[in-house]
Parts: C-alpha cells; structure tokens; sequence
C-alpha cells in the first residue's frame, strides 16, 4: 500500500491557491513552503538520512496527485537516482503560475 505525503486538505488548499490570482509570488512561495512543510520536497530522501523514505513508486504517485489538484501551476521536478549508493532523492526544481 502506499503512503501518502500530500493530505487531501493540503491538495485541497493547492487547488483553491491555484485557481485564484496565485500567479503572484507570494502564492509561488506559500505552496513551496507547505509541500516543504508536508515533508514532500524530502520524500524519496531515506527515513536514515532524515527523509520520508518513500519509493520512486510513491513519489511518482504522489507527483501525480499533485499535478491533478494544482493543475494550473506547472511543475517541474528533477529526479536522480545515485547508482553506487542506491539511494532516491527528489528535489524541487520550479513551480510557475
């Protein structure tokens, strides 16, 4: 099963912040600091290094779920794999009105 990062109320507040004037700085920089506040931007980050420690699998469906509810920013996400410690990280690129 997997576990979610992004509450409903969260998606919830994203979408109303979206689909208002949240074009504007301000709104850029409060939806950054309540993903970064849910955990999200430290996600695929491992549980032993301070992270939620979820699989690429679960961020992606988490990413998926964002994109759906702030359908009106555009989202750009960089992911990495690091091939000798096999260790995920995701880290926000941009979000954009």
């Amino acid at each position: 099963m997997s576990r979610h990062i992004l509450t409903d109320e969260l998606l919830h507040t994203l979408h109303a912040r979206a689909a208002g004037d949240g074009a504007d700085a301000d709104a850029l920089a409060e939806d950054l600091a309540d993903l970064a506040g849910a955990g999200f931007l430290r996600a695929a980050v491992p549980e032993e290094l301070g992270g939620e420690g979820l699989s690429v699998h679960e961020v992606n469906l988490e990413l998926r779920r964002l994109a759906y509810w702030a359908r009106r920013r555009r989202v750009w996400w960089l992911c990495t794999c690091s091939g000798r410690a096999r260790r995920r990280m995701c880290t926000v690129v941009g979000i954009a009105g």
